[in-house]
């Protein structure tokens, strides 16, 4: 592989990592499901949707090609904004939604 798509990639990668956790924690703190089936089958589509955007955008840049170090480089930029994502969420005003106990009448 050509040194520019090398270079591309790793940029890509980190940006993406970038992105993904930021979207991560955000999407996180909206799902307030109590139902834990919901919670497992949404964060897999999550997770599967990022690995195939991530993929497809890698074989736009290099033609699919996919080395280890591109994910580390993913893997990095998330931890590393996970870090420093507290900060940057008291700029981003998220709304919670709590979930209301139901009181019946019987």
């Amino acid at each position: 592989m050509e040194l520019n798509y090398q270079i591309f990639s790793f940029i890509f990668s980190f940006i993406y990592g970038v992105a993904l956790s930021f979207f991560y924690s955000y999407f996180y703190k909206l799902l307030q499901i109590n139902n834990i089936l919901y919670k497992i089958l949404i964060n897999f589509l999550f997770v599967l949707n990022s690995m195939l955007i991530y993929f497809l955008f890698l074989i736009r840049i290099n033609h699919g090609v996919i080395h280890i170090y591109f994910f580390i480089t993913f893997l990095i930029s998330f931890l590393l904004f996970n870090k420093y994502n507290k900060y940057l969420r008291s700029y981003l005003k998220v709304k919670t939604y709590k979930t209301k106990k139901c009181k019946h009448k019987h």
